[in-house]
């Protein structure tokens, strides 16, 4: 079963989602979080009383949990997933670099948290909120070189320059049609790069913004 939804950076609602659905009787196989799709499959949950994993019985549903974290090394990620290992949680999705990371519980026993206290919570949202400001930074200075080479704002006028194929409007027919339909996800890149780096940077502005309000609400707690 597959769904679609985005949730940015509300951990907390993401969560709560997920696992109102892993309640119904699914379990969470693999997300494609930029995509906001989530895959479930059915399962049978597991007895509160049982360290065997999804056996036949109808008392537990493992919790799904999420952190955020990015790794410069992949020993340093391993380590990090054989210590959530050790404590109960099976990795679900996430790379050393995708920054999301998602865990499930393999057995009641453990801790059906994987924050041992709000401060640590909100750690989380406040390294979402550092690399969405990042992310700012650096798209704020490639929107200030197209500013500066005077690409800023896209030139409808002169769209047709934003093609590259030669001769490509002496062509005609299938010809033209072929290496039009080819070349124009590329020619809108390059006309239209300008303003997708601001939307970008808004986006990622708000995002980060989001995160750090999250992030000062969890430490009021």
């Amino acid at each position: 079963m597959r769904k679609y939804r985005l949730f940015f950076t509300n951990i907390s609602k993401e969560e709560a989602w997920i696992n109102q659905i892993t309640a119904q009787g699914y379990r969470l196989k693999k997300i494609a979080p930029f995509l906001g799709q989530y895959t479930f499959e059915e399962h049978q949950p597991i007895a509160k009383n049982s360290s065997q994993e999804f056996s036949n019985t109808e008392t537990f549903f493992p919790q799904v949990r999420i952190d955020f974290r990015i790794f410069s090394k992949q020993e340093t990620f391993k380590d990090y997933l054989n210590l959530f290992e050790d404590y109960g949680w099976r990795h679900i999705a996430g790379t050393k670099s995708s920054g999301f990371q998602y865990f499930e519980q393999t057995h009641p026993g453990c801790d059906d948290e994987i924050f041992s206290d709000p401060s640590s919570r909100a750690g989380c949202y406040q390294r979402i909120s550092h690399f969405c400001l990042e992310l700012v930074i650096l798209y704020l200075s490639l929107l200030i070189m197209f500013s500066s080479s005077g690409r800023l704002i896209p030139d409808f006028q002169h769209w047709k320059e934003w093609y590259f194929t030669p001769g490509l409007w002496e062509m005609s027919g299938k010809n033209f049609w072929a290496a039009f339909l080819f070349e124009t996800p590329f020619a809108l890149g390059r006309g239209l790069s300008a303003a997708l780096f601001l939307i970008i940077l808004i986006c990622y502005g708000y995002f980060g913004l989001k995160a750090l309000y999250y992030y000062q609400k969890e430490k009021k707690h």
